[in-house]
């Protein structure tokens, strides 16, 4: 397809020309919300329902309820993920000695 007529469709369609660029704005936007639903925290942080359910339950992240909506504080998640283990040459080590 000629630049022109990629150019003109981006246009006429309301398409990013780079949708690259798209993603990381998008992104941004995203984690200037003061507060997220389950599904929200789950794309943002990469964890599954059952895993995020899971935490809230075992109180490793505060979440809060608005009639049948759960909701997590920006806060909250951030300090949830900052909290968890690293992984690094120590843990391998770690796990290898408790292997043999």
């Amino acid at each position: 397809m000629p630049p022109k007529l990629r150019a003109s469709l981006c246009v006429s369609l309301r398409v990013p020309r780079n949708p690259q660029r798209f993603k990381y704005q998008a992104v941004e936007n995203f984690m200037a919300q003061l507060a997220y639903t389950i599904s929200e925290a789950c794309a943002l942080s990469k964890i599954g329902r059952t895993t995020m359910y899971a935490a809230i339950k075992d109180g490793q992240i505060k979440a809060r309820k608005l009639r049948r909506r759960t909701v997590i504080l920006h806060d909250d998640l951030m300090a949830f993920l900052q909290n968890l283990p690293e992984v690094g040459v120590e843990a391998v080590a770690t796990a290898l000695v408790i292997r043999d």
